[in-house]
């Protein structure tokens, strides 16, 4: 269900542009990794490429999902980068726009008890086609959807659109310090494979078997208020120093809830 909603996203514009263009050129359902508050950090573009896992690989020989060839980044900024040509550049990488395409907004509501910065510039969604050189990766092309919308309004678009997420980046979330609310999706969206740093820990950790009803993302987005409570056993396969990504860290690979055996670290 993935590609359906990515065609809808593609159709609204009425052209044959690059996200309709990418569509078409790969065939079946696309694995898609979701990087909410992603802010201008494009670290997950390398960090999840296949050949990563041959510099870094898993602990013991734990078996790991494939990897994701489709990326999703949402957040209430971050996306002014990707006006320009060149994204990113250093000794080492270089990333730069290919493609840029303006989609139709999605225009998700904003609630004060979840965010109340109105003087951010919201909703907007950009399909981009980056080229990614590194001196450890190599060049290959990403397809990248920007979606300046509130985290929780996105997930709960994406749930209502049975749209299916193999992979969750959770490690420079912003603006709410302990997003607990995303743990209550995991299965739902059909996670496969968790990228979290220290404080996605302990948001992970947090009231096994329960659901605390004063979550405000979870009263306030129909879409959210059917948790799965049943998240607490993860199988960690790969845990990175925190210079690994930008700063933020340690950060580490946990598979999902049908490959898992050991539960979250408490905190």
């Amino acid at each position: 269900m993935s590609k359906e909603l990515l065609q809808k996203l593609a159709n609204q514009s009425g052209n044959q542009g690059p996200l309709k263009s990418w569509l078409e050129n790969n065939q079946g359902e696309p694995r898609i990794a979701w990087y909410p508050s992603a802010g201008s950090d494009l670290r997950d573009l390398l960090n999840l490429h296949p050949g990563f896992r041959s510099l870094y690989p898993p602990q013991n020989n734990e078996p790991e999902p494939e990897a994701p060839n489709f990326f999703i980044h949402s957040d209430i900024g971050g996306c002014a980068i990707f006006d320009q040509e060149m994204v990113f550049h250093d000794d080492r990488t270089c990333i730069r726009v290919v493609e840029r395409e303006n989609l139709t907004p999605l225009n998700l509501p904003v609630h004060a008890e979840v965010y109340d910065n109105t003087d951010q510039e919201l909703h907007r969604l950009l399909f981009l086609l980056l080229e990614v050189r590194c001196n450890r990766l190599g060049t290959f092309q990403c397809p990248l959807l920007f979606a300046v919308e509130e985290n929780a309004a996105f997930c709960a678009d994406l749930l209502a659109n049975h749209a299916h997420i193999t992979h969750l980046v959770q490690v420079r979330y912003g603006y709410v310090p302990d997003p607990v609310w995303i743990r209550y999706q995991l299965r739902r969206l059909g996670v496969e494979v968790l990228i979290t740093d220290e404080s996605g820990f302990r948001a992970y950790s947090k009231q096994v078997g329960t659901v605390p009803n004063n979550i405000p993302q979870l009263n306030i987005f129909k879409d959210l208020n059917n948790p799965d409570i049943d998240q607490n056993a993860w199988r960690m396969i790969r845990t990175l120093p925190l210079e690994t990504w930008y700063g933020y860290g340690p950060v580490s690979w946990y598979t999902g809830a049908s490959l898992a055996l050991v539960p979250l670290p408490s905190f």
